[in-house]
């Protein structure tokens, strides 16, 4: 009779965990998705860190894994939590850092902030020295923060071992999407969000699969999380709007560089893939189809075995130059990026 009550428990045990997770997504979305975040963290072997730095900046980040530094940085809107879905392909080749941009998440956010890309890889720069790194580092960023990843490089170069592009904003002469056109021409952020239907019209544009149903609870929290930092981002996105030298100032930089694209990209056009591509000698370009702005979270595996297999290719290339007794190979200074995708 015990062992039949026991069994009946275990039966009900997933009827009552949804129960709980159901009524928890109604009362608390917050809770609810803080816990789920924590859960993720947790298995991809990342805790979470504050650093303050000698100005006053206040980091969050993620910290863990083993290897050779990586620096991640999340775009627009979102947060360090951007990454913890592919973070568990990478920890066991790199030690793994992903802050809250300023601006973001949990790190120092004010609306008088200097928000220009030369300032937050300033103080990027200044994050990864109060943590004792201060040799190269790879550094990979998702739109804005592929953008913030070239002026990394641009401004940081000594400093940085590769960069890898994740649908990266920075293409200001390159075809533009329908919201990005609307937004030029109204001279305004096209982020802006007055409830949860903006805010999941947004979402549905990120993929290029968008689920079937966003929960309604989550849709109204993280509208009114992101209606109450709307000054701050608007400044933020003014500031990389004002970052259109960037484009420039970057053609011919010969960091290692793998840029990945999704085909569908609706907020970011694919068109700006192989303009990049061009402005980069060093570059290899990997076209996702399928796929829209987000790749790492829409196929996470694929897109870290492919940074995975190009930085296996450029170090062995750094290793082959550094063997040859060759003077131009000997003075290049960065390695080849290994061919483009066919």
């Amino acid at each position: 009779m015990l062992a039949l009550k026991l069994l009946l428990v275990l039966l009900a045990l997933p009827l009552l965990v949804a129960a709980l997770l159901i009524a928890a997504l109604y009362m608390s979305p917050a809770r609810l998705y803080r816990g789920l975040m924590r859960l993720l963290a947790t298995r991809a072997g990342l805790l979470r860190r504050e650093v303050t730095l000698a100005d006053g900046t206040r980091f969050a980040l993620y910290d863990g894994g083993r290897g050779e530094p990586l620096l991640l940085l999340h775009g627009f809107g979102v947060d360090k939590d951007n990454f913890l879905t592919i973070a568990p392909y990478l920890r066991g080749h790199h030690r793994l850092l992903i802050p809250d941009i300023p601006g973001f998440g949990d790190s120092s956010r004010a609306t008088d902030g200097d928000y220009s890309p030369a300032a937050q890889v300033d103080r990027l720069r200044e994050l990864l020295r109060a943590m004792g790194i201060d040799g190269p580092v790879h550094v990979g960023g998702s739109s804005m923060g592929g953008l913030l990843a070239l002026a990394y490089g641009l401004r940081h170069g000594d400093h940085t071992a590769s960069l890898w592009l994740l649908d990266p904003a920075g293409v200001f002469d390159g075809p533009m999407t329908d919201i990005m056109r609307r937004a030029a021409e109204e001279r305004r952020s096209p982020f802006v969000v007055r409830g949860p239907d903006d805010l999941g019209a947004l979402l549905r544009r990120a993929v290029a699969k968008p689920p079937a149903y966003i929960p309604r609870p989550f849709l109204k929290w993280q509208a009114q999380d992101f209606m109450a930092k709307q000054a701050v981002y608007d400044e933020v996105f003014q500031a990389i709007v004002g970052a259109a030298a960037l484009q420039r100032e970057i053609a011919g930089m010969t960091i290692p560089t793998l840029i990945v694209w999704g085909q569908e990209d609706a907020l970011l056009h694919p068109g700006g893939a192989p303009l990049l591509h061009e402005l980069l000698p060093n570059s290899r370009l990997v076209m996702m189809p399928g796929i829209g702005h987000v790749p790492h979270i829409e196929a996470p595996l694929r897109v870290a075995e492919d940074f995975l297999v190009f930085e296996a290719a450029v170090k062995a290339q750094r290793a082959d130059a550094e063997a040859s007794p060759d003077p131009e190979d000997a003075s290049s200074g960065a390695a080849a990026a290994p061919d483009d995708d066919a």
